[in-house]
């Protein structure tokens, strides 16, 4: 059984990580509902623009060395990162698939609540 593209984008659009698929040139070409809470940025504003140009402030960092090393070697890459530039402040898990050209990412829950209770004491 196959799915159909509305139960694809449904499954998509009821997941709670953010997901972004983007082509071989990092175009943007899906940005789910929890990428646009979880990253502040409408899916109209991120759409069909290079991921690093709808987010400068991700230029030069580990996000744009993984995602094209993976782009050039076409393999597969998964990598956990603290982005320390606001507002995007948090732990992350990152990866690329060449099968789907498909990037999730993902605030790490279990660091922020531990930053979190951190800054209470």
């Amino acid at each position: 059984m196959s799915l159909s593209k509305d139960q694809f984008v449904d499954i998509l659009e009821s997941m709670s990580d953010g997901f972004i698929s983007m082509d071989k040139q990092l175009v943007v070409i899906y940005f789910n509902k929890a990428a646009e809470k979880m990253l502040g940025r409408s899916r109209e504003e991120v759409l069909g623009k290079n991921l690093f140009e709808a987010f400068p402030e991700a230029k030069g960092s580990l996000f744009e060395e993984k995602y094209k090393e993976a782009v050039k070697t076409k393999k597969q890459r998964s990598f956990e990162t603290f982005f320390e530039v606001p507002p995007y402040t948090n732990w992350y898990d990152g990866g690329y698939s060449r099968f789907s050209s498909a990037c999730t990412c993902r605030m790490n829950m279990k660091a922020l609540a531990s930053v979190w209770r951190s800054a209470r004491k």
